[in-house]
């Protein structure tokens, strides 16, 4: 039939700012574009609707002399529309990875966890003790102990310590540094987080933390996010902290806390022993 168009073999389609669609399907009688139009306001075209949608419907659009600019643009276009999508499942299913040391430490007997935090507890009490008064002062702690206070007691009488996202933290202790898990939930995604740090003796009133690994899932955490969460928890927990940079990696200096009369807690000894931290020091009078 005469004047009878071929079927579009491409529709471009958009929105207006006003939030309306707008179509327009080109087809293969568009061959003459550039024979009848050389140049083509592209910010007019693009920029809003006065322009209208003229400058696609022009015959020659989808031209055998554009289409290899067209193929210039649009197929590293699409390869990076697919690489970044690529990017975006594997970045889910990395941030979804649960390490498998953290699925042990929540798997246990509720005797034995109750057990053990009755235990964290008392040494805790004999610590607290042993800092109303001026002289030494030694506390063990094994990550059984600390774990059991964290599935029994923590929620019950502390909770209100940990932000809202947080749940089931869990410590992993080993021959030089300790692992600290934890379930978030909450923006962008929900994640096991972890972080991996080394303590020493940075001073006789100081803790250094040295940050060895931090990740959601299976993704790294920003240094600068992390540094900002233990800074806030060291206020929240009125300890000084600093910051400081060791052959490229974070430090936290942690000033050690008064006690309630005033008195200097120094600490002189830690050592990690693959499932007990052992820490040692002498309270001073001022």
């Amino acid at each position: 039939m005469a004047g009878e168009r071929d079927p579009p073999i491409l529709t471009v389609a958009g929105e207006w700012r006003d939030g309306r669609r707008w179509e327009v399907p080109v087809d293969r009688q568009d061959r003459d574009f550039l024979a009848s139009c050389r140049r083509v306001e592209f910010p007019r075209c693009i920029g809003g609707r006065a322009a209208g949608a003229s400058w696609f419907t022009k015959r020659g659009f989808w031209s055998a002399k554009r289409r290899p600019m067209l193929k210039l643009i649009l197929y590293p276009a699409a390869a990076a529309a697919l690489i970044a999508a690529i990017a975006l499942i594997w970045g889910y299913r990395a941030a979804q990875y649960v390490p498998a040391r953290y699925t042990e430490l929540l798997a246990g007997d509720r005797a034995l966890q109750t057990e053990a935090s009755t235990e964290m507890f008392n040494r805790t009490q004999r610590l607290l003790n042993q800092a109303k008064r001026p002289g030494k002062w030694k506390a063990a702690f094994t990550a059984e102990q600390i774990n059991g206070y964290f599935a029994v007691d923590l929620e019950k009488q502390f909770r209100d310590v940990l932000p809202g996202e947080i749940h089931d933290p869990r410590v992993d202790i080993g021959d030089k540094t300790i692992t600290l898990f934890c379930r978030y939930e909450g923006s962008p995604a929900d994640a096991v987080l972890s972080l991996e740090c080394e303590p020493f003796l940075a001073d006789r009133d100081a803790l250094g933390l040295r940050i060895v690994d931090a990740r959601a899932g299976s993704l790294p955490l920003p240094t600068g996010r992390v540094k900002a969460v233990l800074s806030e928890a060291a206020r929240a927990a009125e300890l000084a902290v600093r910051w400081v940079e060791e052959d490229g990696q974070a430090v936290a200096l942690i000033a050690m806390p008064t006690t309630k009369q005033g008195r200097s807690v120094d600490l002189t000894h830690l050592e990690l022993t693959g499932d007990e931290v052992r820490l040692a020091g002498e309270i001073r009078r001022n």
